[in-house]
């Protein structure tokens, strides 16, 4: 993770220098929990995933997801069980599903949004 990584991520704080303060104060708080070692780790790992809980609200999935629940919901839809999204996940989660990624075409440009 170079500067090319995370310049584009941390470019909004340039708006706002208190906030890239902030997050400064944050990664050094995690670079020194992660010097004490394993306990240090855990508790890196689990800040860390606060933090990604958090941000779900602010990407398109939190929006899509929601519009999904909507739709599986509605009464006029009326999906049959095998297009619940519980058993869509539960197929996924299987154990020994080979797991792709497949790369899609996007018509949007480098790191731009919808």
């Amino acid at each position: 993770m170079n500067e090319d990584f995370w310049q584009p991520i941390l470019e909004p704080y340039a708006a706002a220098p208190s906030l890239a303060f902030a997050m400064a104060q944050t990664f050094a708080m995690l670079q020194r929990a992660l010097a004490r070692g394993r306990k240090g780790s855990k508790e890196v790992a689990q800040s860390l995933e606060n933090g990604i809980r958090e941000l779900y609200q602010y990407t398109d999935f939190h929006q899509a997801c929601f519009r999904l629940y909507r739709r599986t919901i509605s009464p006029d839809v009326g999906l049959e069980p095998r297009f619940d999204p519980t058993m869509i996940l539960e197929e996924l989660d299987k154990p020994g599903r080979k797991r792709t990624i497949k790369k899609r075409k996007s018509s949007r440009g480098r790191g731009g949004r919808r």
